[in-house]
């Protein structure tokens, strides 16, 4: 099975961690949901919140997904490479923790919460 997902992360990368995510999503909310909102469900009987879990799970798959293979494989090796052109490995992690935090982290927060509120 790994074997077959590793080919289709070569075959069709975007796709793969786009299904992947939403997946990741959908059954995180659904845990989620059912451990924080357990005695809202079972004591006084409120009902699964549906539209969120599908609400999450579609931005993972069109928004995380291809934002996320964008800026790893393809944004940030090349940032690294035109930035800091010869450090060492742990200083090089470093840098891609801060370019992470400084640049792709503000504008996946701001898309998520723009789609988030539609």
């Amino acid at each position: 099975m790994f074997k077959f997902y590793g080919v289709l992360l070569e075959k069709r990368p975007v796709i793969t961690k786009s299904i992947t995510g939403g997946l990741i999503s959908f059954f995180g909310d659904v845990i989620t949901q059912l451990c924080t909102t357990f005695h809202y469900l079972v004591i006084e009987k409120k009902e699964f919140d549906v539209k969120r879990n599908i609400n999450f799970t579609l931005i993972n798959c069109f928004l995380g997904g291809p934002a996320f293979h964008t800026w790893y494989c393809k944004v940030l090796p090349k940032l690294q490479t035109l930035l800091f052109p010869n450090v060492r490995k742990i200083i090089k992690v470093f840098n891609s923790m801060l370019l992470d935090e400084l640049l792709f982290g503000p504008i996946l927060y701001t898309a998520f919460y723009m789609v988030h509120t539609m």
